[in-house]
């Protein structure tokens, strides 16, 4: 039950990473966001690839889309970025547990965003991922340990979690997760921005058709107009001629 819960926990971690990361990287250019409600699953993810959006063969659709729907949309915002940074912060600062300093970071039992040594370029995202082996022994020797370090009663005695990685994660993105909270509000907006901006490109490239049309239409009636004058012309030379 406990190995389930952790590994439930680096997913949730992870998937929130994935969203800070990208909501608060560069922003694409407007033009690469039009017309992705009917582009294909092939066309999303090389869209992806090329804003440097992480996925994967599993990640859907739908998925895809709200992902480069959402790019950048918080860069620059403090806020956010400073959410960011306590969260990565939150998988490495040391939690109380019943074996205290014997016990009291992730990386010693083996989840932490790489080992001594690892690519840079993956630690600084932020992932989580686990040393299955040093887990397994950490597991084996102190199971109840291994639970204090995501949730833990600190306070002591009213067996209420008040500390632990799992417990100050939910408090510190409850709000930004939860349905219709921060991300979902700002996402919607940024799609109907685009929407916003289509429409009203289309109308532009509408009343430009427009213009033309008048024009040429103007155009014709004043080569009407010539032929026709140039035709008088004639026939009044054609009189005087007489």
């Amino acid at each position: 039950v406990i190995v389930g819960r952790i590994v439930d926990f680096i997913k949730a971690y992870n998937n929130a990473m994935l969203t800070l990361n990208n909501t608060t990287s560069s922003p694409p250019g407007e033009s690469a966001l039009s017309g992705i409600d009917d582009m294909k699953k092939s066309d999303l993810s090389a869209l992806a690839e090329r804003l440097g959006i992480d996925h994967d063969d599993e990640t859907t659709e739908t998925e895809l889309r709200r992902r480069i729907s959402m790019r950048g949309i918080f860069t620059g915002v403090f806020s956010v970025n400073n959410v960011r940074q306590k969260t990565k912060d939150a998988v490495i600062v040391p939690y109380p547990t019943r074996l205290q300093r014997e016990l009291s970071l992730l990386a010693q039992i083996g989840v932490s965003a790489g080992k001594p040594g690892s690519d840079w370029e993956t630690v600084r995202k932020g992932y989580l991922i686990i040393d299955e082996k040093l887990f397994i022994e950490q597991l084996e020797k102190n199971v109840e340990g291994v639970a204090d370090l995501f949730g833990y009663d600190a306070a002591g005695g009213d067996g209420i979690i008040d500390d632990g990685a799992a417990f100050k994660l939910s408090e510190l993105l409850t709000p930004y997760v939860r349905s219709r909270g921060i991300l979902d509000d700002s996402a919607a907006m940024a799609k109907q921005k685009t929407k916003d901006e289509d429409k009203n490109i289309e109308k532009q490239t509408e009343a430009l058709s427009a213009f033309r049309a008048k024009r040429e239409m103007d155009y014709g009636k004043m080569q009407a107009e010539m032929k026709k004058g140039e035709r008088m012309q004639k026939q009044l030379n054609m009189g005087r001629n007489d």
